[in-house]
């Protein structure tokens, strides 16, 4: 004869909207509070085999540089230059010249721009197995 399972061995009165719940060893407390302040950012791909240059969408703005003048010194496609939420993505950069990445470091350095603070360089410089995403964080 099957017993008949009920519940899956919950509590079968109503759950107080701050309770606290267990997921195994874990623990989750419910609660109407939403997480995020703000709406969140689609992240970007960041694809591998080339630099990528990360700048907060406020400090590009106030920086003075034009998309135009940023495609044409980098050798950018319509593709690598890419905007979301609060941030600006630039690459992968594979073209322009040899120097041509550390002078337009130099000249967001030279803008006002701070690095690590308002833009960062990731490398490129991982396996083609690894699959990156980036977003920002207010």
């Amino acid at each position: 004869m099957r017993k008949a399972i009920t519940g899956m061995g919950h509590r079968s009165d109503p759950v107080s909207p701050h309770s606290d719940k267990r997921i195994g060893n874990a623990r989750r407390t419910e609660s109407k509070v939403p997480i995020y302040d703000e709406v969140t950012a689609m992240p970007l791909s960041v694809p591998a085999g080339a630099p990528t240059l990360f700048i907060r969408r406020h400090a590009y703005e106030s920086s003075g540089l034009t998309r135009s003048s940023i495609d044409e010194r980098l050798a950018l496609t319509a593709d690598e230059f890419r905007v979301e939420g609060d941030l600006v993505a630039i690459g992968p950069i594979y073209g322009g010249q040899d120097d041509s990445l550390s002078a337009f470091i130099s000249e967001l350095e030279s803008a006002g721009l701070v690095y690590f603070d308002d833009f960062f360089e990731l490398s490129g410089n991982w396996p083609d197995w690894l699959k990156l995403h980036a977003t920002s964080h207010q």
